[in-house]
């Protein structure tokens, strides 16, 4: 289980370079933490924005639109903190998944307030 885990977890299946351009962007949404997009120019126009004018594209991809704009840094920033997830994160719970599918102890409960801490309590599982 670990050598499959080690190979499907690799940098060039979890943060290859390829899915990083410069083309990401970042779509603000109302009251809500903004989101980051694969391709900018694509979904404003899947978004309807490209049948409301060539300006607003242009404006996209100009990176001064106030919905969607295309972010040349962002791939770069984004692949950087995918590398450093999956080397703090990945790496060592796959070092750690053969022992704990063998023990007894709660998987979920390891990942969730021993790997991960993400939760707060048991209740929240």
């Amino acid at each position: 289980a670990r050598q499959w885990l080690k190979k499907t977890l690799a940098k060039d299946s979890i943060c290859p370079s390829r899915r990083f351009s410069t083309g990401m962007g970042v779509e603000e949404q109302d009251g809500k933490q903004p989101r980051l997009v694969e391709n900018a120019l694509r979904h404003a126009k899947l978004s309807g924005l490209g049948e409301k004018g060539s300006h607003h594209m242009q404006r996209v991809a100009a990176g001064t639109h106030e919905d969607i704009r295309r972010d040349r840094k962002v791939g770069s920033h984004v692949e950087i903190a995918c590398n450093y997830w999956r080397e703090r994160v990945l790496d060592p719970l796959t070092d750690s998944l053969e022992g704990l599918l063998k023990s007894k102890r709660n998987f979920v409960d390891y990942i969730c307030n021993v790997h991960l801490r993400v939760c707060d309590s048991h209740d929240e599982l």
